[in-house]
């Protein structure tokens, strides 16, 4: 009985282990949040998107030692960021209207 508590407890420690990364992306030039912006933890491949207020959350385990997200949005520059984070933070991203453009198609 006693091991099925200790296992019990300890399943719960690892759920418990977790930070959240949030805030906002906007465009730089006008302020305006950005919506469907994807927000990607390339180390586990998690990910998100804002929504209608340029708002992104992410929960992350703990065991990461840094977190790294990549920030993408058609029309602007990727942006790449990597920050030590025991715990939850906060960060908001401002993005550069830039050339990650679709191609004009051929013809």
């Amino acid at each position: 009985m006693l091991s099925l508590l200790l296992a019990t407890g300890a399943g719960y420690a690892q759920q418990a282990a977790k930070f959240t990364v949030s805030g906002y992306v906007r465009d730089r030039a006008t302020g305006e949040t950005l919506i469907g912006v994807a927000v990607i933890n390339p180390g586990s491949g998690q990910g998100t998107a804002t929504n209608t207020y340029g708002f992104y959350s992410l929960t992350l385990p703990t065991a990461a030692d840094s977190v790294r997200r990549l920030v993408s949005y058609l029309g602007y520059e990727k942006v790449r960021y990597a920050a030590k984070a025991a715990r939850s933070v906060s960060h908001t991203f401002q993005l550069q209207a830039g050339s990650s453009a679709l191609a004009p198609w051929p013809g």
